[in-house]
């Protein structure tokens, strides 16, 4: 009998043990909101892209813009790692299937590139109210 208790036990041990080294694994991400704006004004639709500057993070988090806000996911989750990144943003004016190569970009084409982007942000664990909009330029 106590032959069985331990065998249940040491069984019970290693898949807590399983449980916790998966859960260990997963990132911890921040919640990360804010506006979008062009020349002043809300930027109505889009993506954008968080591209990491820091080799430690390995992910990429994205998020849709909607009437002037974003929310940024990763990997299908919430948030995003901690870290730096250079920030892309992809808006085109809606696509004729007669004319797809006359979608128009509604930003400027530098803010598509990650090398030529000069938007970036830092995400903390407490920022500053404000601390990720993003002003862009048509």
């Amino acid at each position: 009998m106590s032959i069985r208790l331990s065998l249940k036990t040491c069984g019970t041990a290693a898949l807590l043990g399983a449980a916790l080294l998966v859960t260990g694994c997963a990132e911890t991400l921040t919640p990360v909101s804010g506006q979008i704006t062009v020349d002043g004004s809300p930027l109505e639709k889009g993506s954008l892209s968080f591209k990491p500057v820091d080799d430690k993070v390995k992910a990429e988090p994205s998020g849709m813009i909607q009437n002037g806000k974003y929310t940024i996911s990763t990997n299908g989750r919430p948030g995003a790692p901690l870290g730096k990144y250079k920030v892309t943003v992809v808006s085109q004016t809606e696509v004729d299937s007669t004319r797809p190569n006359e979608a128009k970009s509604l930003v400027n084409p530098k803010y598509n590139d990650p090398s030529k982007t000069d938007l970036s942000v830092e995400v903390v664990a407490s920022p500053a109210a404000g601390a990720y909009d993003l002003k862009l330029s048509k």
